[in-house]
This record gives C-alpha cells, sequence and structure tokens, in this order.
C-alpha cells in the first residue's frame, strides 16, 4: 500500500511540475506523435489536446518539416539545442532555444524529449546593446560550464 501510495504522490508532483514549468517542454513517440505537452506549450500555440498528433497538424508546414527532420536527427544522433523562430497563438514571434534528446526505453521504442525556452527578451535585449567594448551590457552568469 505505501509504495502504491508513494508512487502516486511521485506522479503527481512530476505532473504539477510539468504544468507549471515557466518554459515548453513535450515528449513525442518515434512516429513524430505529441505523447507529452505541458501547459506553457498548450497555451502559447492555442492548442486544445495534442495528444496523439503530428507537428504538421499543430504548426505551418514548413516549420514543421524543419522541426521533423531535427526530431529525426535527434533520434539518430543524440541530443542538439538549436534556436527557433516561431510565432504564437496571437501572431507575436517568438525566439526560442529548445533542447532536443532521445529517451531511451528498455525493450520499447525511445522517445523524442524537449524543452524550450523563450528568449525573445533576451535577443532583443542584445541588439539594444551595442556589442562594441565601448559599451557595458549587463551580464548574468549563471555558473555553467563553459
Amino acid at each position: 500500500m505505501y509504495k502504491g501510495q508513494a508512487l502516486r504522490e511521485s506522479e503527481e508532483r512530476f505532473a504539477v511540475f510539468m504544468e507549471n514549468l515557466p518554459a515548453g517542454a513535450f515528449m513525442k513517440d518515434v512516429p513524430g506523435q505529441v505523447v507529452f505537452a505541458n501547459r506553457y506549450l498548450r497555451d502559447l500555440f492555442g492548442w486544445g489536446e495534442v495528444i496523439g498528433r503530428t507537428t504538421r497538424e499543430l504548426l505551418p508546414t514548413e516549420l514543421a518539416a524543419r522541426m521533423e527532420q531535427t526530431d529525426r536527427e535527434v533520434l539518430a544522433r543524440g541530443p542538439t539545442t538549436l534556436t527557433e523562430q516561431i510565432r504564437d497563438a496571437v501572431n507575436r514571434e517568438r525566439i526560442f532555444q529548445t533542447s532536443k534528446f532521445p529517451i531511451a526505453r528498455e525493450g520499447r521504442p525511445p522517445l523524442l524529449g524537449g524543452i524550450t525556452v523563450d528568449i525573445t527578451h533576451l535577443r532583443h535585449t542584445c541588439l539594444f546593446y551595442p556589442s562594441d567594448a565601448t559599451h557595458q551590457r549587463p551580464r548574468v552568469d549563471l555558473g555553467g560550464p563553459g
């Protein structure tokens, strides 16, 4: 009984976390059907139910084709991070940094996972501050590798 309750609580915590994450999170199967998309993505793009739908069903054809190509490359070769320009549900152009990665599953085909962060404001800030040495730009050091 305790293990079952602990598992339910763990799953509930994870679901609440993903639904409140201020970034997009998604998973797709090998054929490209969405198996998970968090509330951030669904709200941003005005999507209703997305489970079982493909990228081509959710986004403009040309953009979807590029994304699907990247998805195939990630499943074949491994993780990647890229910058994407996409229009949201109210037709505002957004810039995202998206990390895609394969999710191995024992005895089953892998899934494609992704986290996408809206960096539109960051990009606009970089454009506002010239890159020459005579101007000081705000700097945020997140203490990551490199």
